[in-house]
């Protein structure tokens, strides 16, 4: 079970085989200082793993402090905001969005369907 659960939405609509992925490095640099001091940190790929939802549902608990949500334009925030949905059905969690397209055009970004 994980303290942060850090998430990078899928890009395209192939599937993990059919594309060349790279390491989700925005996310690793977020969770770098998080391990050192000992949080347990939980990075779920969208794009290299199809059995996301199972990862999420065994490390999302009462006592995950947040997520994390990395995104550029397009599919990123569509997917973004289902795996947002499927955190907040289950619990009252903060949300954190970042990356590009959060942080430079956030008032656009606003998620006003989750409040």
């Amino acid at each position: 079970m994980a303290d942060v659960i850090l998430f990078q939405p899928k890009t395209s609509k192939g599937s993990a085989k059919e594309l060349l992925s790279r390491a989700p490095v925005g996310l690793l640099f977020v969770a770098a200082p998080l391990v050192k001091n000992n949080y347990k940190v939980k990075i779920i790929d969208q794009e290299t793993d199809i059995y996301w939802l199972d990862e999420l549902n065994k490390e999302l608990n009462d006592s995950t402090i947040c997520v994390g949500v990395s995104s550029r334009t397009g599919r990123q925030i569509s997917e973004g905001l289902k795996f947002s949905k499927i955190v907040k059905d289950r619990y009252n969690i903060p949300i954190v969005w970042g990356g590009r397209t959060p942080k430079h055009v956030a008032r656009t970004n606003n998620h006003e369907q989750f409040n």
